[in-house]
């Protein structure tokens, strides 16, 4: 073999990750370098001991694991996260922006990950190729100094926060769950309630009266409330739009007077709304056919205590023996529950609380 031919032979080997003393092997993955090899590794073959074959898949790297890395001139070098001087380091610097968890970057001794034994005293695996570090996100760009200086560049394109701001009557509810799954985001996360009591817009009888049979039953005469919930669009920016929308083209649609209303004039609210049910049956007769309503429960959270109502509104503690939640009522809190039992609509789902603890993380009046 001349020296050209043997140094495109090297060089293929160790493109492969093999040792030179397993060419035998190597020589017919490179056939295509080297075409008159055949020839050669006969003649090389006579001349020589035998050399055992090995495969490429079991070739062992020179570099060992765990041996220090060096440089070209020979010199050991440590990874960022050893050698990083955190007295005069700015993190910030370091870790810009959102990304995975890099051992060599992040200066601390992590472990995650299922026990290699199951002996008592073993622990996790480092963070040293541990792709269970990368299947979490992290907030090591968000700690408190860059947050800081995060707001400090972003203060002169700020305007001053309104000092009279006044009251503000919408209430938006929006709910974010934590679990286990391959996105950060829930499914349900996208949902969000609007909520407003019709006496801070601005209508007269008419307009008042319509917006009520517009909206059915979204509006609660126990506390004269309307409650608006969207979940149709993906994100959770496009259904609050989309709720804003909607009270927007509600509150414009009962100002206005068809012609019909004035037909209408002459009947009395009990007609008008017979005729208004009997218009929806036929729209939608499975949803306004007469059914018996089905036994509710309602709960509410009164001083960190989660109240259940029975059929006839006594409230009770709703107990979780299991994780030691139990007792009674005080007298203040038992007022203050029967206060919250006069604003329910009994006949209808219950909307005004969610994500309790008896409930799954999954679950919410969002769902009804």
């Amino acid at each position: 073999m001349n020296p050209s031919s043997q140094n495109i032979f090297k060089l293929a080997v160790r493109l492969q990750g093999a040792t030179t003393a397993a060419y035998p092997v190597c020589v017919q993955r490179c056939s295509i370098l080297l075409p008159n090899f055949h020839h050669q590794q006969e003649r090389h073959s006579s001349s020589k001991a035998p050399v055992p074959l090995m495969g490429l898949g079991k070739a062992v790297s020179r570099r060992t694991k765990g041996a220090p890395r060096h440089n070209r001139r020979g010199q050991n070098v440590l990874p960022r996260s050893e050698s990083l001087n955190l007295d005069v380091t700015d993190w910030s610097d370091v870790f810009e922006a959102a990304q995975s968890y890099n051992p060599g970057v992040v200066p601390l001794p992590l472990r995650m990950g299922r026990p290699r034994t199951n002996k008592v005293g073993d622990v996790p695996p480092h963070d040293k190729g541990n792709i269970e570090l990368l299947k979490i996100p992290n907030f090591f760009h968000l700690t408190p100094p860059a947050i800081k200086k995060h707001c400090e560049a972003l203060t002169e394109y700020c305007s001053p926060w309104p000092e009279d701001i006044g009251h503000r009557p919408i209430r938006i509810t929006t709910i974010n769950h934590i679990y286990a799954g391959p996105s950060i985001r829930h499914p349900d996360s996208n949902k969000v309630k609007l909520q407003v009591y019709l006496k801070d817009l601005e209508l007269d009888d008419h307009a008042r009266t319509k917006l009520i049979r517009l909206v059915g039953h979204r509006y609660n005469r126990a506390n004269d409330e309307l409650t608006i919930i969207t979940k149709s669009c993906p994100t959770r920016k496009q259904n609050k739009d989309y709720a804003y929308y909607l009270l927007t083209a509600l509150y414009h649609e009962a100002w206005k007077t068809e012609d019909w209303e004035i037909e209408a004039e002459g009947k009395t609210d009990e007609e008008i709304q017979q005729e208004i049910d009997e218009v929806n049956a036929e729209l939608n007769p499975k949803l306004y056919n007469e059914m018996e309503h089905r036994r509710r429960s309602f709960y509410r959270i009164i001083n960190d205590k989660v109240i259940r109502y029975n059929k006839n509104g006594h409230p009770f503690v709703y107990e979780i023996r299991k994780h030691g939640i139990s007792g009674t009522l005080t007298d203040e809190e038992k007022r203050l529950a029967k206060e919250e039992w006069e604003k329910i609509q009994r006949e209808l789902p219950d909307m005004s609380t969610f994500d309790l603890p008896y409930r799954r993380s999954s679950g919410s009046e969002f769902d009804n």
